[in-house]
């Protein structure tokens, strides 16, 4: 946002509502009371629907690790006269094409680190949160990090915040569904600029950012050095420049 701010832009983000996943519990999710299949689907018809009401002249739409499959299925499903307006995709630690180990993907994180994830949450939540935001942005590595315990602190709050429905469902979500064929879907069709951490060991770049462009070409990687997955918080400054750039090269 603070793009918006100092350089006048006007920008709607994964991390403005309604696209929060819906507010990650405090809007409508599946569960006892209201039995609503909520899928990547849904999220992607969310933002569509967003972009829909403010009806921008041109825009670009930007994710971070699971956002970047539901900005490519909204401009995937989005009306062609909305889809005309929307002048590229960026991209920050992607998940995509498919964040699971298989034959064809050895890189990816496996099965059995996604159920530790996931049991991690249901055994502690609170202590396995405040573990592991830390290895988000890479402090554990060695290489460099360091983010003040305030920062932690904040985005530690944003997880505890969430419904516990809604990040076990979202860890089965975001396993739900392989991009591969909604990449191909935008070959050629607009810019996409990729940005990832080197040592990113959440969505590891081989694994994910390496494979985009063999589904679609034009797609640009960028590659931090001494970055991990946050890397939004460890490298703001230099994301913010790449993302005006982009922008301005349009």
């Amino acid at each position: 946002m603070s793009i918006c701010f100092s350089h006048s832009a006007r920008t709607t983000v994964s991390a403005a509502s309604p696209v929060t996943r819906r507010g990650f519990g405090k809007r409508e999710w599946s569960g006892v009371s209201k039995r609503v299949d909520i899928t990547y689907d849904t999220f992607a018809t969310d933002t569509v629907a967003l972009l829909k009401h403010l009806d921008l002249e041109n825009f670009i739409m930007i994710g971070a690790s699971m956002g970047c499959g539901e900005t490519l299925l909204a401009y995937n499903t989005m009306l062609a006269v909305i889809q005309a307006r929307c002048k590229g995709l960026i991209w920050l630690g992607a998940s995509l094409p498919f964040p699971l180990k298989t034959e064809s993907n050895p890189d990816a994180p496996s099965g059995e680190l996604w159920d530790m994830i996931l049991q991690g949450f249901r055994d502690d939540r609170v202590g396995f949160v405040k573990t592991a935001i830390a290895g988000v942005f890479g402090i554990p590595l060695d290489i460099g990090i360091e983010v003040a315990l305030t920062i932690l602190d904040k985005y530690t709050d944003i997880v505890n915040q969430a419904h516990a429905l809604t990040i076990e469902r979202c860890i089965q979500i975001i396993l739900s569904k392989d991009f591969s064929e909604d990449l191909k879907k935008i070959n050629g069709k607009l810019k996409v600029l990729i940005i990832h951490g080197d040592s990113d060991q959440s969505i590891p770049v081989q694994a994910s950012a390496a494979l985009v462009p063999k589904f679609a070409t034009q797609a640009e990687v960028r590659l931090y050095e001494r970055a991990a997955h946050g890397l939004y918080q460890t490298h703001m400054q230099q994301v913010i420049d790449d993302i005006l750039g982009f922008v301005k090269a349009l």
